[in-house]
Formats: structure tokens, sequence, C-alpha cells
């Protein structure tokens, strides 16, 4: 009886535009497609026609051909389980704790009057969280940098997506950065070598990561699904522990806390533990207008109705500063409909950059212009700028702050006298960098312009090829900015 034959094996699949043979169900390995050799196939099929199946020819698989199509739907399925497979990631690192401390300790740490009595203290970079204690205390630091004249280019690095302003991390001798794409890359410190990157599959990072002993926590967003996901990775194993969902929608901040985490997003701040467990969840009166900073022991964030708000991360309560309205829980749904009038009597304007200043808070509204205020909201002094999005520095009693219409100013912190001002031709929306007596100011359209922290006469202009993404992260002798195409750029200082 004839047996009959099933299934092609298409050379399309492998790029080609011409069938090389049939399969035919249940004959014999010697009698496949009528040959009684495999050698005859290959001769007719010619050796640069075999389509690069050299690989194909072990025992093993051939005698697996033997079953039809058991080979190739064995491999689509695995295919198929990596692609549709969360986590997929290489991130296993030794970490260094002693040999590369930062100078520093940061997390979403605005700048106060401590700092600024320190003349080389590293000022507020508005940023982000770092290695971090668990609470964020105010701490007075200082960088051991020799005095330099200049920046020298030393290289880049490369990854895979665009950066955002809170994308680098200095961690246990290594920097990690947090990218759009997806991945949170690591870099050694000593060196810049790519250690790998974790990453959850078809997803966008929300927050930059926050780290406590071994395990990175940060947050995610699945694609067309706008609602945060808390992710748990070992980094020194190289998996992932745990994804718990929060719900909350659009970008958030994640801060540590001693008893967990605290997720500050749009209209809510969410307390979780560090199994991901959502312990307690709160809504603002209005929407964060600018990014919240850890200060003085609490989590500070600017709303659109011109007030700030101040959440205690050990009692879990709200408290609303520069406002009338700072009412107990059961009167809240009433101020919160009367936010406009709340917005008019407080900053006539929602907050977009604010720092911590001798008690009180340095604070710039939608409209232009900064204020100093008080704690009880009382006017200090008020100097007209335009717009301000990038969080003011605190520098050696002087406030280094730049508007959208390019201009970088020196205010006194004593009076709000602007004392100096330098044009850039750009737009700025990164906090700049002050050490010593020099200040590194990023423009978007991609220049590090180094100034004279006294005369403000520029010493050096250069040309990173991109936008500048991140504000200067300063690494020993080194400064990284993210710039464009996925670029990290390494400077010198000498």
């Amino acid at each position: 009886m004839k047996r009959r034959g099933f299934g092609l094996w298409h050379p399309d699949i492998w790029g080609y535009k011409r069938m090389l043979f049939a399969v035919k169900w249940r004959c014999s390995f010697k009698k496949w497609c009528g040959m009684k050799m495999w050698g005859k196939l290959k001769s007719r099929c010619g050796k640069k026609k075999w389509c690069g199946l050299k690989r194909l020819t072990s025992p093993y698989i051939i005698s697996e051909m033997k079953t039809g199509f058991l080979p190739v739907c064995s491999f689509s399925i695995v295919l198929l389980l990596l692609f549709f497979s969360g986590c997929y990631s290489s991130i296993a690192v030794k970490l260094n704790y002693a040999a590369n401390t930062p100078p520093y300790i940061e997390q979403n740490q605005a700048s106060t009057d401590s700092i600024s009595k320190n003349d080389n203290a590293k000022p507020n970079t508005g940023s982000y969280p770092s290695d971090s204690t668990a609470k964020g205390e105010n701490i007075t630091f200082k960088p051991e940098i020799a005095p330099f004249d200049s920046l020298v280019k030393i290289g880049e690095v490369e990854t895979n997506g665009s950066f955002f302003s809170e994308s680098l991390v200095s961690y246990g001798g290594w920097l990690f950065a947090a990218e759009g794409s997806g991945r949170i890359y690591a870099f050694d410190e000593s060196n810049f070598k790519e250690a790998g990157y974790a990453s959850i599959r078809n997803s966008t990072i929300s927050a930059a990561p926050v780290f406590n002993g071994n395990m990175m926590y940060f947050l995610m967003r699945k694609k067309l699904v706008p609602a945060l996901n808390l992710v748990k990775y070992d980094i020194t194993e190289g998996k992932e522990i745990l994804i718990s969902e929060i719900g909350n929608l659009g970008d958030g901040s994640l801060f540590k806390t001693e008893t967990g985490f605290a997720v500050v997003s749009l209209r809510h701040v969410v307390f979780i533990d560090t199994a991901g467990s959502v312990i307690k969840g709160e809504e603002f009166r209005a929407p964060v207008s600018a990014a919240p900073l850890w200060v003085e022991g609490k989590i500070t964030a600017g709303l659109a109705d011109g007030s700030l708000c101040q959440i205690d991360p050990d009692t879990k309560e709200i408290k609303y500063l520069f406002s009338p309205l700072n009412e107990d829980e059961s009167t809240r749904a009433t101020n919160r409909a009367d936010s406009e009038q709340s917005a008019e009597i407080s900053l006539n304007g929602a907050i977009t950059a604010f720092a911590a200043y001798n008690g009180g808070f340095i604070v710039a509204r939608f409209e232009g212009g900064l204020s100093l205020l008080s704690q009880k909201g009382e006017k200090i002094w008020e100097t007209e700028t335009k717009r301000i999005s990038a969080p003011p520095v605190v520098f050696k009693n002087f406030c280094l702050v730049g508007d959208g219409g390019g201009t970088f100013n020196k205010i006194d912190l004593r009076s709000g006298e602007i004392k100096k001002r330098y044009e850039t031709g750009g737009i700025i929306n990164l906090p700049a960098t002050a050490l010593g007596d020099k200040v590194i100011v990023p423009v978007t359209d991609g220049r590090l312009i180094l100034l004279d922290f006294n005369t403000f006469a520029p010493l050096q202009i250069i040309e990173t090829e991109g936008r500048v993404k991140t504000p200067g992260k300063i690494l020993n002798d080194k400064v990284i900015f993210g710039c464009d195409q996925s670029r990290l750029v390494i400077f010198k200082f000498d």
C-alpha cells in the first residue's frame, strides 16, 4: 500500500524562494523524498543552496526529523515562551559597599541650610533616588574632588532607550541606568563595563530604582496598560522576585521608608510593604505639578493648586503648606473643591519646582517667578524670572537656577537679588551641578556650559551631539550625563 505524503519543509522559512524537499509521512529515513541516500538530497539541492542548515545534520536532529514537524514545533514553542515570558534579564553583580561608596547619600533629597553652609558640599540636583538611608535624613557631605579647570570627555557607553531626569542611580560600586525601553542597565563604576540589564518585557520604567541590601525595587508600566507595578529584583542572583500591581495611573516616584515604600503618583500616595502589599493609600486634593523630594524625613511635593504637601512616612498622613485650607481629614473633600481659591490665596499658580532652605522653601510658579517662603507661608522675598521647571540648587548661600528662556541666574538667598546672569541661548530644564568654584549648566540642545561660580564667565562649552536628558551624576573624579541616542557620556575633571 502506498504511503501518503504529509507536510512540506518550505525554504521560505529560511529566506529562500524555492522548495528544497518534501517530507513524506512515515517513510524510512533512507527513502525520504524517494531518495536512497541522504547525500543525494544534499547534492541535488547544492551545498550553496542548503539554506545554511549544516548545523541540522547532527545525528540527534537527523533522527528527530523522522517524526515530521516535531523539531519545528519544539523550536517554535521555545521561541514563543521566550517572547511571552515576563522577565528577561542578565544582571548578576557583586556589590562592593566599601570600595566604591559614594561621597554623599541622598534620596530625592532637597537642599537645606546645613548644606548651603558647606562651601564644597554637593548641591541639591533636584534628584533623585540613590543609595540611601532608610529615611533619607539630611546629611552634610563633602566630595573629595580636587580643583579642576575643565571637563575632558573620556568615553561613552550605550543602552537601548531614552533616559529621563531620574535615570542614574549609584549603588554598591555600580551605576544603574534606567531608561524608557523598560531596561535598567548596570555599569561598573571603576571602568564602566556593562554587567547586563534587568527588564520586564513590553514595559516602561516609570521611576528610578531604590535599593535595600541586594534587592532592587523599581516602578514600571506595561505598554498599553497605565497601571503602575512595583518590581522586586535580586541584583546578585539576577532574577525577578515579585511583581505587585499598585493600580495608580501614570508615572510615579518611588521612596524607601522604614516599613517599606511610598509611591507618589499624579493624584495619590500609596504605602507598600516589602512583600508588595498595599498598606494605605491617600488622594491629594490637587494633582502633583512638581517632582516630589525627600526633605528632612518627609516626602514633599508641589501641587497644581499652589500648595506644597508633606507626607509623613511614619504616620502616613498628609499636611498641606502655604494654604489656609490645612484642615483635618473630615474637611478634606471640601478643601479639594476649593482648590482654585487656595491657589489664588497662596501662590497664584501651580508649583513647577521647589527646594528646601533654612526651614522654608524656594518655590517656582507656573507663570514665572521665584519666592522664598517660610513654613507658615510668609513671603520673605520674590524675584521675577521666566517659567522655571528645573529644581533650584542651593550652593554657598546662593540659589542657582535656570529658566525656560535660557537665562541661568545666581540669586542671593538673603535678599532675593539676582547677582549674576548668563544667557545660554537655549532651554534649561535640568538642575545645574556646582562643585568648588565651578558650575556645570546642562542645556537641552546638547550643550554643557562650564561657568566660573564667582564671575559667571564661561570657561568651556561642550557639545554632546544630542539633547541632555539627565543632570550630572558625580562618581569620584568623574561626572556622567545621559544624552540622546541612548548614550551615557563620561567626563573627567581636569
